[in-house]
């Protein structure tokens, strides 16, 4: 029975540490790790109403005219570059995000959940 108990633990280690997976490889294949690291990551960061394009303001105003901007972002790319704009307003009991391309173009909007109330307006 020992021997048994003995020969299980034994298959078992060996079995574990056979298939333990090295920290840079997934499966059988290994990470570029240069690759990895040189992928872009976007920037999101805070500007100033007046910073957005006359575009984004005034399909704002036309299209959402009881809304208020609360907040505006920039998205860029490492080297600087502007991808796009992200913008959130709000009406007395309701926030929205709207997304805007590099020259101010409509792109999309996505109805943020919780309602705000309007004190903090």
């Amino acid at each position: 029975m020992k021997k048994l108990i003995l020969i299980l633990f034994l298959g078992l280690g060996i079995t574990f540490a056979v298939g333990r997976v090295n920290k840079n490889s997934v499966g059988n294949k290994m990470f570029n790790s240069t690759a990895f690291s040189q992928q872009q990551t976007n920037i999101k960061t805070p500007i100033s109403i007046s910073e957005l394009k006359a575009g984004i303001t005034d399909d704002i105003s036309k299209s959402y005219p009881d809304y208020k901007i609360l907040e505006a972002y920039k998205v860029e790319n490492t080297d600087g570059k502007i991808l796009s704009y992200d913008v959130l307003i709000a009406s007395n009991t309701k926030k929205i995000d709207l997304f805007y391309d590099k020259d101010g173009n409509y792109l999309s909007k996505r109805d943020v959940v919780n309602p705000i109330p309007s004190y903090q307006l």
